[in-house]
C-alpha cells in the first residue's frame, strides 16, 4: 500500500471532508503510529544479526544506528571456542 493509498483509506475511514485533513497532518500520524507499533512489539523482520572482529588496541566499537535491543552476545576466540 502507497502513502497516496493510506491517506484515502484515512479519509475513507475518519468519514471528514477532504480539506479537514491536510496530507501532510495524515501522514505525521500515520509515522507516529507507525513508530508507536515499532515500539509495542518485537517484530521478527526487524531482527538482523550484527558481528564484527575485534581487533588488538581498539577500546570501543560502534553498534549500528538504530540498534534497540540486544539480545544475544556472544564472544569466540580465533581459535573457535565459544565463551
Amino acid at each position: 500500500m502507497t502513502l497516496t493509498e493510506l491517506i484515502a483509506e484515512v479519509r475513507a475511514v475518519v468519514k471528514r471532508q477532504a480539506a479537514a485533513f491536510s496530507d501532510a497532518s495524515i501522514t505525521l500520524k500515520i509515522n507516529q503510529a507507525l513508530e508507536e507499533l515499532g515500539q509495542m512489539y518485537e517484530w521478527r523482520e526487524m531482527m538482523k544479526d550484527f558481528s564484527f572482529t575485534l581487533a588488538s588496541g581498539v577500546a570501543s566499537y560502534a553498534f549500528p544506528d538504530r540498534m534497540r535491543n540486544i539480545y544475544d552476545f556472544r564472544l569466540e576466540y580465533s581459535a573457535g571456542r565459544k565463551l
